[in-house]
């Protein structure tokens, strides 16, 4: 007896794919064979993390044009610009990280790397360079291991066997 979940004009009792992408049994082409396509809980981890840094981009940007006749009063307009510019870049290369990881983009892996290494590097500039507070260097050691864990986790996930098989698999429709 064939299951209600599947369907019907197939004639195998193929169940139905919710996500959008194909499985094996769908297209049994024979370099199709046990193959199969999903995100992996660590990539989906790394997703978040990359929502996360757009998220707090996003904020930073905002916060320049949501309260810039406050800021104006402490900070100069070039430097105004330089927060909302980061938070801008910041925003944008976290969400562009996330959407190419959870598409599955042939270049996915390049971009996430490249956005967390300049994401690092750049907190790093402003942490060592930009920073006014003598309170800020309280926590530097956690700091820094906290970003060089981050940076092996974002740099560490796509090169792992599932995540790379879902990340660099060839697309049913490209010859």
């Amino acid at each position: 007896m064939i299951p209600e979940d599947t369907k019907e004009d197939s004639g195998v009792g193929v169940p139905k794919n919710r996500s959008g992408i194909t499985s094996p049994l769908e297209d049994p082409s024979p370099e199709r064979i046990g193959e199969t396509f999903s995100r992996t809980f660590l990539l989906k981890v790394l997703i978040v993390g990359y929502l996360v840094l757009a998220w707090f981009g996003g904020v930073r940007c905002y916060a320049v044009f949501a309260n810039g006749d406050l800021l104006a009063t402490y900070l100069s307009q070039s430097k105004l610009l330089y927060i909302a510019l980061s938070g801008a870049v910041w925003g944008l290369a976290g969400l562009a990280s996330a959407a190419a990881l959870w598409f599955g983009v042939s270049s996915a892996t390049w971009l996430s790397r490249l956005s967390a290494l300049g994401c690092f590097l750049w907190y790093w500039f402003d942490y060592l360079f930009m920073s006014q507070s003598s309170l800020s260097w309280n926590n530097w050691p956690f700091v820094l291991f906290a970003s060089l864990l981050a940076l092996a986790f974002a740099w560490w996930i796509p090169a792992m066997p599932k995540e790379s098989k879902f990340l660099h698999r060839k697309s049913i429709h490209s010859k």
